[in-house]
């Protein structure tokens, strides 16, 4: 008995690597801008249109956004780390793939330029931009981007 249970722990520890070895299916490595259009028509353009320039001004601009910044967000919305039921429902349909090519096509628009028609919303911009927002935790958008905004 001793011997047939050195024998199973043998076999199973042999067999452990080549298992943890085995590939499974990895996700496309070159994001597709076509796939992403797609997605983007289907699953995103209601809200966000489909060149990302935003629809209502509630909803964000993610033309020229950075894709890792974008693919970030959809994975913390399907993930339930970000809490927005609107967006966790359309991000949990995309698989690692989809994120991938909707992200990669948004980031290759480029941002309408426009300018806020409200002063008091400009004031309000500059002074996030240099001091954050205390009672939220929000740092200061140039502790990162710099003073240029790079």
């Amino acid at each position: 008995m001793m011997k047939a249970l050195s024998a199973l722990v043998l076999t199973a520890l042999l067999a452990a690597p080549v298992l943890a070895a085995t590939p499974t299916a990895a996700p496309s490595t070159k994001p597709d801008l076509a796939k992403g259009q797609a997605i983007s028509t289907q699953v995103c353009a209601a809200c966000h249109t489909a060149d990302g320039s935003r629809g209502s001004p509630a909803n964000p601009i993610l033309a020229g956004q950075h894709r890792e910044y974008l693919l970030k967000q959809l994975q913390e919305f399907k993930a339930g780390k970000r809490d927005n039921a609107i967006m966790k429902g359309f991000a949990s349909t995309l698989s690692d793939d989809d994120m991938k090519h909707v992200t990669a096509f948004y980031a290759s628009k480029s941002a309408k330029p426009g300018f806020a028609k409200d002063k008091t919303l400009v004031t309000l911009g500059e002074k996030i931009w240099r001091g954050g927002i205390a009672d939220k935790a929000v740092p200061a958008c140039a502790a990162c981007h710099g003073p240029s905004g790079s």
